[in-house]
């Protein structure tokens, strides 16, 4: 018995001693998972841009409108859009200039080409994208005519981006316009559904006041005095309201009908376009 208690404190040691050993294994390896989880991370610590967030700059704002990646060609592809504050704002020219690093090689700048579309849509290219890239990061420089230069950061990556097949380094300049064209739909068509929210909104308002205005008619038939001269001045109040409502339903209604228009304006020249 002598001889196996020295056997087990020469080669596993007293209990405290084994207890300490173990311990220390276990720190190790949460030390170690804990490093090969940091060295996993994305050298890009990034935020994915967002598809028409809106980013503030001088006189507007620039939204991402398309983020594409083409692995077979190594290019990338992210379209921006200027909404202005007013339509003299919309007359002025405007420039941007852009850098792109990957997080597989996020010490080598990759210059961007930018392509004015219009003065209001760019497309931004790129190529010499490593395949096996997951994030791109994008620097902006936006200027306007006064020189005024604002920088903006953009991050996104394939798994919230579209992976195409199709060219984007050989796409040609009539494709550009019908995209810039498409998104110019894509607003009059958010303008006509939130035209369509606010609509079935003040319907509902309206359901309400009239609803009042039943109750405080039906009220005053038995009322005198000056309790029936506050319920007519409230019903006063409610007509005028409602006489209100439905001006603005109506102007809901002519700004649907004017987007209409326009995007049958914008499918006809799409059309032009593509003769």
């Amino acid at each position: 018995m002598g001889e196996i208690k020295k056997f087990k404190q020469k080669y596993f040691g007293t209990k405290s001693q084994v207890y300490f050993k173990t311990l220390f294994v276990f720190l190790l390896s949460i030390i170690i998972v804990f490093v090969h989880g940091m060295s996993q991370k994305s050298d890009l610590d990034y935020q994915e841009v967002e598809l028409f967030e809106e980013h503030l700059v001088q006189q507007g704002a620039l939204s991402v409108v398309k983020k594409v990646f083409n692995e077979e060609e190594k290019s990338f592809r992210m379209d921006l859009f200027f909404e202005p504050t007013s339509q003299s704002v919309d007359d002025l020219q405007r420039k941007i200039e852009a850098d792109l690093v990957t997080d597989k090689n996020p010490e080598e700048q990759i210059k961007v080409k930018v392509i004015p579309v219009t003065s209001r849509y760019f497309v931004l290219v790129a190529e010499g994208i490593e395949p096996d890239a997951a994030t791109v990061r994008l620097d902006i420089s936006y200027y306007t005519t006064q020189e005024m230069n604002q920088s903006l950061r953009f991050y996104t990556s394939k798994e919230h981006s579209t992976v195409e097949t199709e060219s984007i380094l050989n796409t040609q300049e009539i494709e550009l316009q019908i995209d810039s064209i498409q998104n110019d739909i894509r607003i009059q068509t958010k303008l006509i559904e939130e035209s369509e929210k606010n609509s079935q909104e003040i319907n509902q308002d309206i359901a309400l006041r009239l609803d009042q205005y039943e109750q405080l008619t039906e009220e005053k038939r038995f009322q005198v005095g000056s309790v029936l001269q506050e319920t007519e001045g409230k019903i006063s109040a409610i007509k005028s309201t409602i006489s209100n409502l439905n001006d603005q339903l109506e102007t809901e209604k002519d700004l649907r009908n004017e987007a209409v228009e326009r995007i049958e304006l914008l499918e006809k020249r799409i059309e032009e376009i593509k003769k």
